[in-house]
């Protein structure tokens, strides 16, 4: 897992660094990685260079906004988690999909169970699932799938761009599915929470273009999920 800290103030970039490496992940290394400047940040950037990205929000030259802007453009699944030291910046990053604020003035305790969040978010996106495909089997990440389809003992799987299918029980990968956000629109139907634009009445659709029925027993259900993933970005 890659880390970088972007913060003017190099006394707080310690400080977090401390934080972090403080935590203890099982059977995970995080590497962090330490910038002084959006504009340090970004002449580096490319699409998934890193996994979370932790961002002062008033920086001196390019703020913290304005560079997070610039690392959406390019990368729309970063986690990104601002830093602050006044509660009137906490409510600035709905547009960039900001995961996490964190406070300067929070005690560390606070400040730890934020980053612990940020982390857990990210083993959570990179989560896999086995199944079979073609003559062998393979690992999916969970992220690049957008819902599942079952009829009949035929499971069929649509991914970002592409679909496979093969025959199996659904209720094999069900328990796994439901407790990495996924979530059943009807009795033949599983979605990817994290990956629906938008829901109305009838159907929920996906970020691929694709959409799926949602039955009037699930529907409250999975709009109430929907707005607890969405809020939590």
């Amino acid at each position: 897992m890659k880390i970088a800290l972007c913060d003017d103030e190099q006394t707080f970039v310690d400080e977090l660094r401390d934080n972090i490496v403080s935590i203890k992940i099982a059977n995970d290394n995080i590497e962090i990685y330490e910038y002084n400047s959006g504009e340090a940040l970004l002449e580096i950037f490319h699409k998934d260079l890193f996994d979370i990205i932790i961002l002062d929000i008033e920086m001196s030259e390019m703020n913290g906004l304005e560079t997070a802007k610039r690392i959406r453009e390019i990368d729309s699944n970063v986690i990104l988690v601002f830093l602050t030291s006044y509660e009137s910046f906490v409510y600035s990053g709905y547009e960039v999909r900001a995961f996490r604020y964190i406070l300067k003035t929070q005690p560390k305790a606070i400040r730890l169970q934020q980053l612990q969040a940020a982390i857990s978010e990210c083993i959570t996106n990179n989560y896999t699932i086995v199944f079979p495909y073609k003559s062998s089997h393979c690992r999916f990440p969970l992220k690049k799938i957008m819902f599942i389809e079952v009829l009949g003992r035929e499971i069929t799987v649509h991914t970002s761009n592409d679909t496979f299918s093969f025959n199996g029980r659904l209720i094999d990968y069900e328990e796994i599915l439901v407790s990495n956000r996924f979530i059943k629109t009807s009795k033949s139907f599983l979605v990817n929470l994290m990956n629906i634009s938008w829901i109305d009445k009838f159907d929920v659709f996906m970020k691929n273009g694709e959409k799926v029925p949602v039955s009037r027993k699930y529907r409250e259900q999975v709009e109430k999920a929907f707005i607890c993933i969405e809020s939590g970005r």
